[in-house]
C-alpha cells in the first residue's frame, strides 16, 4: 500500500476514513440526482397536455421548464415581434415572464390534429392587460409555433417548408 510521504502511520487510517466519506457523499449525491429526476412526471405528448403543462411552468416563472416543450426551430409571433429559434424564444420569455411579471391564462382549449386553439388572458401584476385567441402547433410533443391563426397562415404563405406548416 502506498503511503503519503508526510503522513505518519497514525494519520493513514484517518486519511482513508476521510476519503471513504468523500466517496460516499459523491455516490449519494449521484443517486439522489437520479432519484429526483425520476420523480418528475413523464413529459406529455398529447398536444393539449403539452400546451397546458408548458403554460403551467411558464406561469411558475420556470422559463427553462417551458423550454422543455419547445422545438429548436420554434416560432412565436406576438404583438411584440417575431421570435424564431430556441435562444430568441428563451430571451423573449425571460424578459416577459421574469422581469415583466407576466402571467398567461389559457382556457377553452380545443384540438384539431396537432393545432391547439385556446382563449388567452395576459396579466401583468395580476391586472388583465390583454385577451384574445391563441394557437399553438405541436409536433412530436414539442411546440413549434405560437401565435394566432392569421400569423400561422401568413408564416406558411411566406415559407411553407417550416415545421409547423401543413404539408400540401
Amino acid at each position: 500500500m502506498a503511503t503519503h510521504p508526510h503522513s505518519s502511520p497514525r494519520e493513514r487510517p484517518e486519511r482513508q476514513s476521510r476519503l471513504c466519506l468523500a466517496c460516499s457523499l459523491v455516490i449519494s449525491a449521484i443517486l439522489l440526482s437520479f432519484l429526483l429526476a425520476s420523480c418528475r412526471p413523464p413529459q406529455p405528448t398529447d398536444p393539449i397536455s403539452v400546451v397546458q403543462t408548458a403554460y403551467e411552468r411558464l406561469n411558475e416563472g420556470d422559463v427553462d421548464g417551458f423550454m422543455e416543450f419547445v422545438s429548436d426551430d420554434m416560432v412565436i409571433v406576438d404583438p411584440n415581434g417575431r421570435f424564431a429559434g430556441r435562444e430568441a424564444v428563451r430571451d423573449f420569455l425571460r424578459s416577459m415572464v421574469v422581469e415583466g411579471e407576466h402571467r398567461y391564462e389559457i382556457s377553452n382549449l380545443s384540438r384539431d390534429g396537432n393545432i391547439v386553439s385556446y382563449d388567452l388572458g395576459v396579466y401583468v401584476a395580476n391586472q388583465l392587460v390583454g385577451s384574445g385567441k391563441g394557437l399553438d402547433v405541436v409536433v412530436d410533443g414539442l411546440i413549434v409555433f405560437e401565435g394566432v391563426k392569421a400569423d400561422l397562415l401568413r408564416e406558411c404563405e411566406k415559407d411553407p417548408s417550416q415545421a409547423f406548416c401543413p404539408e400540401k
